[in-house]
């Protein structure tokens, strides 16, 4: 595979047990009328990781769930805290109880 300029699709469901995403820190910045400047935060999503645990999950309690999902978060914030050009992100999104 070459690496090149590109645009790739992640789908996540909302059956996903879990997402990891990994984002910058962005902002817009304005100038008004009198010189002074306002600014737009916004985050743009680099990437998602979607987890699944499957249906034959009984072995794992929530929390055991939530320390293999913090364990990947965490090794995407030790990578990704080394970016030159911006500030980055790391979030989890659980989806804890969805069938209830």
């Amino acid at each position: 595979m070459k690496i090149e300029d590109q645009t790739l699709e992640v789908k996540i469901w909302n059956h996903n047990d879990a997402v990891v995403f990994v984002y910058e820190h962005r902002h817009n910045a304005t100038k008004k009328e009198d010189g002074t400047y306002t600014y737009e935060d916004y985050y743009d999503v680099l990437t998602a990781v979607p987890i699944n645990f499957g249906y034959d999950d009984e072995g794992l309690t929530e929390e055991e769930k939530y320390a293999k999902v913090k364990t990947l978060a965490d090794a995407l914030a030790d990578v990704y805290q080394y970016e030159p050009d911006c500030e980055m992100g790391v979030s989890i999104y659980m989806n804890t109880h969805q069938y209830l």
